[in-house]
């Protein structure tokens, strides 16, 4: 943590807020396609995002 007085701010956490700050969201639609289970993989592993009864989304590994 860089102490500057009360404006203290942690490295890097400026470039970590603008670049989400310039993330568009991805509609639900788009990604399910009509669908109401999808599989996504990360780091090589395969992990199931569902939409529930209630319009909830589930991620299980």
């Amino acid at each position: 943590m860089i102490d500057d007085g009360p404006l203290a701010v942690q490295p890097g956490s400026v470039e970590k807020k603008a670049a989400s700050e310039n993330m568009e969201p991805i509609d639900a639609e788009t990604l399910f396609q009509g669908r109401k289970e999808i599989q996504l993989k990360h780091s090589g592993e395969i992990y199931r995002l569902r939409i529930t009864g209630n319009g909830k989304l589930i991620l299980n590994k």
